[in-house]
This record gives C-alpha cells, structure tokens and sequence, in this order.
C-alpha cells in the first residue's frame, strides 16, 4: 500500500518493463487537459448513464489519473462504489492523492486482480483490455460502457499530422457480449491559449507519429478549432 492509498497489484513476473503504461509526462499533460473541462460533456452523459443505470460499483478499466471516476463521486448524493485500475503507476499515484474516497489499484487490465461477478458496471475510455476479463469480473446483469473515438474526432488535429487522415473506424462487438445501445456525443472542442493545446498534442499517442517538423509546427499552435467526437457502446453480457 502506497502512502497516497492506492496499492500496486502487478506482479514482478508480469513486467514487460519498469515503467509501464502512458510516460508521465503524458499523463500530467493529460490531466491538465481534462480537469480544464474540455472532456466535460463526455464526462457528464457517462454520469447520467450509470445514474440511469443504478448500478451500485463501478469500475474503469485503464482508467488513467482518474478524471472520469472523480466526476462520477462528484455528483450530488452519490453513493456509488468507484474502483479504478492501470497499469501507468504515475496516473494511479495521481488518481489516489486527487481523490482518496476512491480505490484505485496499479494493475494490468489484461489480468485484473478483481473477484468473480462482482461489479455492476465496467467503464473502458479509450483504453485496452480483455474482454474475457470484463465478463468475468461483471455481474450477470451489469453493464459494460466502451468509450473510444468517433469518425470526426479531433479532425482538424489529425489534418495536421497526416497527409490524409483517415476517419476512425468501428470495431466489432467484443466476444461474451451483445451491443445493447449505441450512441455518440459530438460537441465543438475550443482551445483558445497555448497551455491547452499543448497539453492536448503531449498527451494523445499522435505525438509519437510526428517526425520534427511536423511536430514543431503543431507544437508552435497557440490555439485550435476542432471536434471532440466519442462513441458510446453499452454492451450486456451474452445470456442476459
């Protein structure tokens, strides 16, 4: 147990390097990005679907610093039970200090180290896992929200890294599961200084596709006009 109160679960044989997940440079610029509200909307409809829902636990796989747990305890008269696991033990450190009343675990979400049939709803925003181990820690009757990004999302961003870019494409329906309701919340994302578009350009993987120029142009932006563009999935587990 650490002394911000998360505990790290991954095992030493299990390392496929010392520092794993997003470089914390990624994650802090991350976390600046989102506690500046420009997910916000995103975060709100996640809110409403588990209230919708009921469910009484929650767990978000690859759940990085925690930005969409800490919106979920926010909300007034929650009740909810929030755990939160990833592998980067940088986000997690920051995801525990940010909000104690949460359980966060540095874990890998390909082995996660929680029960049989024990949480009523999965979240999954933009991050891998497996999906035999979301039915597995799912009750019969829970939900399993999948979050990754719509054709439109940060279009313009992309415009400007890639000759041409291509929309994001669908993925199938993982194995275990059956799609249960499919929507997409679209909404105009602004960036009018410089902090936040930087903050957006160190912490997306596009980075990492950037030869120098390209990179120094983008990073020379002072401010940015685009899409923020995600698709929801709510999935129910094969039987139900």
């Amino acid at each position: 147990m650490a002394r911000e109160g998360y505990i790290n679960l991954v095992l030493a044989q299990h390392r496929r390097s010392a520092v794993a997940g997003d470089p914390k440079d990624s994650v802090r610029h991350r976390r600046k990005f989102l506690d500046a509200g420009h997910y916000a909307p995103l975060a709100g409809r996640l809110a409403e679907l588990i209230a919708d829902e009921g469910s009484d636990s929650v767990l978000d796989v690859g759940c990085g610093e925690g930005y969409y747990l800490r919106q979920l305890a926010a909300r007034e008269g929650s009740q909810v039970r929030l755990y939160g696991v990833d592998v980067a033990k940088e986000a997690i450190r920051l995801a525990a200090r940010a909000s104690p009343q949460i359980d966060y675990a540095v874990a890998n979400t390909y082995r996660l180290p929680v029960l049989d049939d024990v949480v009523a709803a999965v979240l999954q925003i933009f991050a891998p896992s497996a999906a035999e181990q979301v039915q597995r820690v799912l009750q019969p009757q829970g939900l399993f929200i999948e979050v990754k990004p719509g054709p439109r999302h940060l279009q313009t961003f992309r415009a400007l890294i890639y000759e041409k870019a291509q929309d994001h494409a669908p993925s199938s329906v993982p194995p275990g599961f059956r799609l249960d309701c499919l929507e997409r919340v679209t909404f105009p994302l602004a960036l009018s200084d410089p902090e936040s578009v930087a903050a957006l350009v160190e912490m997306t993987p596009y980075k990492w596709h950037m030869d120098r120029l390209t990179y120094g142009r983008v990073s020379e932006l002072s401010r940015l006009q685009d899409t923020a563009d995600f698709s929801i999935r709510l999935f129910r587990p094969l039987g139900i």
